[in-house]
């Protein structure tokens, strides 16, 4: 009698965790049927339903949108490849740059033996009280819509788009040095927030800044994750980075605006654009990142550079071009020598023929800055 009943209470807890059976089977030489259970096979009070992973990702991002704190999906037919969820969680950060101040989201899934289905209920953690969040959030939309409205000009291109707020975004930030050296930036800087309204910020601030502005102006941008890349080429484990890829006339072009905020390292205001829409080649020499999650950059129409025909091939073009400038009484060069190498060119004599030839040998001074990597030098000229 107690084998009978330890083998229907068996009977009972196989048919609640879903395992099939089938309807009619020998039991001790007694013949039995299953009935099928009506029961739910979650216990949870689902807040939607989802069916595909474009449909978790927009449950997920409004979410977000809206600060929740959590929320639970039915998923009719889960795997692990298809709903990764620490995956679709950074997929949506990166997209949607505007929607900050979240530091990250647990899950916690429920199956029952047998069954495609999947039941996970989504844990958010935010930086700040949510009241707090909406209004940074509305703060940073707003502000990059009086940006727009002063920057972009009717009938520009999208090189002239990507200009206007690459410069801007140059001029009015200052990189957080002090804070970056000693790893305690604080949350609001990691985000377009800083740069945008404070006006201070760290390398993801300027590359979710630039997103958010170009893409208000009606240019593709993408957000890319590498680091600095270190002797040999090789990526330094404790140096993250963050920059653009803008997408030109069906061109992709990496833009990082952080490397072209300057203004710490010399005294000038003037801007530089040595990683302004640069290709692969160019941007492999100081940066890496993963190529397989990016589209290839391999344009060179609207390099800065190219587009603006200031590319040397030759000491005779270098100079050419300096005794261009110094003639005209040009208070600054820019220009990339193509097979730049620091033991061939001496810029300080090209500088003195330049003079000579332009007749200007007294009365003239200059200073310079060289992109070794990149082959840019840049020239101030007093007279």
């Amino acid at each position: 009698m107690r084998l009978r009943r330890l083998l229907v209470l068996l009977l009972i807890i196989f048919a609640v965790i879903s395992i099939k059976l089938p309807e009619t089977f020998q039991l001790l030489g007694t013949k039995v049927r299953l009935l099928p259970l009506a029961l739910p096979v979650y216990d949870i009070d689902a807040d939607a339903e989802v069916r595909s992973s474009g449909e978790f990702h927009a449950i997920m991002l409004d979410a977000i949108r809206e600060v929740k704190d959590g929320v639970k999906v039915l998923i009719v037919k889960y795997d692990e490849k298809t709903y990764d969820v620490d995956a679709a969680f950074k997929s949506i950060l990166a997209e949607n740059v505007g929607l900050g101040f979240v530091s990250g989201c647990n899950a916690t899934f429920t199956r029952a033996l047998g069954k495609e289905s999947a039941a996970v209920e989504l844990k958010l953690q935010y930086i700040y009280p949510r009241e707090k969040i909406i209004s940074m959030r509305a703060e940073t939309d707003s502000k990059a819509n009086d940006i727009i409205n002063s920057i972009i000009k009717p009938g520009m291109s999208d090189y002239e788009k990507v200009l206007a707020v690459h410069d801007h975004v140059v001029k009015s930030s200052r990189y957080d040095r002090l804070n970056a050296d000693s790893n305690n930036v604080p949350a609001l800087e990691h985000e377009a927030y800083g740069v945008l309204v404070k006006g201070i910020g760290v390398c993801d601030s300027y590359a979710k800044a630039v997103k958010l502005l170009l893409e208000k102006a009606g240019v593709q941008c993408i957000l890319v994750e590498g680091s600095k890349a270190g002797d040999a080429g090789q990526r330094p484990a404790d140096v993250d980075h963050a920059w653009n890829i803008v997408k030109l006339n069906g061109e992709y072009y990496h833009v990082d605006a952080t490397w072209d905020d300057v203004s710490e390292e010399r005294d000038s205001t003037e801007l530089v654009y040595h990683h302004f829409n640069i290709n692969d080649e160019e941007m492999q020499k100081t940066h890496i990142w993963d190529k397989g999650k990016y589209p290839p950059c391999t344009g060179t129409k609207y390099n800065y550079f190219e587009y603006n025909k200031l590319i040397a091939n030759s000491q005779a073009e270098v100079l050419s071009m300096m005794t261009k400038a110094v003639s005209g009484r040009e208070k600054r060069l820019l220009v990339k020598i193509a097979d730049y190498k620091s033991s061939a060119y001496n810029i300080e004599e090209l500088i003195k023929k330049a003079a000579e030839k332009s007749s200007l040998n007294q009365g003239i001074s200059a200073k310079w800055i060289i992109n070794d990597s990149l082959g840019i030098v840049d020239i101030e000229f007093e007279y």
